[in-house]
């Protein structure tokens, strides 16, 4: 499959250059037009309605600024763009990234290189938008599963029914680390509606510009933190502290150039496994805890030198945890934090032991919680000009953390109370749109039920009760509806669509084909192809 594009510069010379750069079809995309101002792109782009957009910042009659502000206003997410500029000005690029353009590349530095790194990129972002449909829903169930992925590698929560695979990760790699970035203007900011568009806005910056050193997958921590989850080749070990700080430094430069916004980014020792991620971002988190930044962005954690970050004293139930938020479940919320705090004044946990421990909380809170913003925005209500779950962070002793970390589980205690069965339908919306986009493969109640992070005994009462059926009656059925589909074609083998679908045989697949339809495979293959026609 290849992605349409729409090239535009004034200069023709710039036109031929981007044409002749790269081998435009083995990249995956093709040039369908080209344009020489703002008046025919606008033209060309609703003629043609490319996925992508490569134009010049500034051309006359229009720019391809107003172009894509025109687009923006008409509330379409395509056709992406990127930006071409004589030189890096910084007011047009702050707004092109606001309006979320993909990139920006300086023209005296346009490469091969730096062209389909920026095609990478885009690529990436029209699979997201578009996903395998046409209103691209299956890749925003993606990201949220890739999300759950991350956050249960990052608080070393069970994972071995749950495969990077499974979420369409490559993570086939030999070394990892976690860098921790705080954005410490968004955390002190007293203006929430615009921090929450300033975060996501340094969001894609951060992943933009680090990914084009070397490869980096990011998780939303809260509305402040962020996790970035960078994997290596053995062939880069030597050399990662050096690809991770020219990422980063260029990041922090841009954001300080753009948004006005600093950054610290706190980056966890190397481990040799994914399951060892918790490893390195916990140590990452406790770096950020007892170290100052000395005028660098970023720092790096020294066994040598950072020996306090390595004592731990209280472990966290992750695991407990990760099903109360998960399941919605009040009781055991309430179980987890009185255990969790009991052990914090059993033990006289220090203030920066015990706020990694809360931050741990609320990240799995933000991540695992429908409507987590909202619902920390109702529990901790703005006071003193600033929301005060931010307050954690200014906690001034042990006690300040435990008080945060009983107030957080009040609030949440009551909402899921309150409005469970609504949260419970969204759940089962959510399972329901992962089984239908992987009808092809395997599925068992313990495999999905991890890929959520869900218990099983949960998820099967979930289906019992708000779906009006069983999961595996539920996944029969969507696989017998992909199987009719398959079925209609004469040529089909039912020993191919049995294994197509993944059932485990084809004497299987029959009986469960007849028990959804009242026929065998071959009888209803029959009944809709005629003899003649096969």
């Amino acid at each position: 499959m290849s992605y349409s594009v729409v090239i535009a510069d004034d200069e023709p010379l710039v036109l031929i250059g981007l044409q002749d750069m790269i081998d435009w079809q083995k990249e995956g995309f093709e040039i369908v037009a080209q344009a020489r101002n703002g008046a025919q792109l606008a033209q060309e782009i609703e003629k043609h309605r490319p996925d992508l957009v490569i134009t010049d910042i500034r051309m006359p009659v229009r720019s391809g600024m107003e172009v894509l502000e025109q687009i923006r206003r008409q509330d379409e997410r395509l056709p992406l763009f990127i930006f071409l500029t004589s030189y890096e000005e910084f007011d047009l690029i702050k707004k092109a990234m606001s309006l979320e353009a993909v990139d920006y590349i300086v023209k005296l530095e346009l490469d091969r290189s730096q062209l389909t790194d920026a095609l990478d990129r885009a690529k990436r972002k029209i699979v997201e938008i578009r996903g395998k449909g046409d209103e691209g829903h299956v890749m925003n169930e993606r990201q949220f599963l890739q999300e759950r992925y991350f956050m249960r590698q990052l608080f070393s929560i069970d994972t071995h029914d749950l495969s990077a695979e499974d979420v369409g990760l490559d993570m086939d790699y030999d070394w990892f680390t976690v860098a921790y970035i705080t954005l410490p203007g968004i955390l002190s900011s007293q203006n929430r509606d615009k921090d929450v568009n300033l975060f996501y806005s340094a969001y894609r910056l951060i992943e933009s510009t680090v990914g084009r050193y070397t490869t980096c997958y990011l998780t939303q921590l809260d509305l402040g933190h962020i996790a970035a989850i960078l994997p290596f080749r053995e062939n880069a070990r030597a050399g990662y502290r050096s690809y991770i700080t020219s990422g980063f430094r260029a990041a922090v430069e841009d954001l300080r150039n753009y948004f006005s916004l600093e950054a610290e980014v706190y980056c966890g020792p190397l481990v040799n496994s994914v399951s060892l991620l918790s490893d390195s971002f916990f140590k990452a988190k406790l770096l950020a805890g007892v170290k100052q930044m000395k005028g660098e962005a970023i720092m790096f954690f020294d066994h040598s030198q950072n020996r306090d970050a390595e004592e731990i004293v209280v472990t966290l139930d992750s695991e407990g945890f990760t099903r109360a938020f998960g399941e919605l479940n009040a009781e055991l919320l309430r179980q987890c934090t009185d255990n969790l705090v009991g052990q914090i004044r059993a033990t006289s946990l220090s203030r920066v032991h015990a706020m990694d421990l809360a931050s741990s909380i609320l990240y799995m809170a933000v991540n695992l919680v429908p409507d987590a913003q909202a619902c920390l925005d109702e529990i901790f209500p703005r006071q003193e000009n600033m929301f005060s779950y931010r307050r954690l962070y200014q906690a001034m002793n042990t006690e300040d953390v435990i008080a945060w970390l009983e107030r957080l589980c009040d609030g949440f205690v009551r909402i899921f109370n309150e409005r469970r069965q609504d949260y419970r339908m969204q759940t089962i919306q959510k399972v329901q749109a992962y089984i239908q986009e992987n009808v092809s493969r395997r599925l068992t109640l313990g495999g999905v039920a991890s890929i959520f992070g869900y218990s099983q005994n949960y998820l099967s009462s979930l289906f019992s009760r708000y779906a009006s059926t069983s999961f595996v009656d539920y996944v029969n059925n969507a696989k017998i509806e992909k199987a009719k589909k398959l079925l209609a074609d004469p040529n089909a083998m039912v020993y191919e669509v049995a294994l197509q679908l993944g059932f485990e045989s084809p004497f299987y697949f029959s009986k469960v084909f007849k028990k959804v339809t009242g026929m065998s495979p071959t009888t209803y293959q029959n009944n809709i192809s005629p003899k003649g026609d096969r």
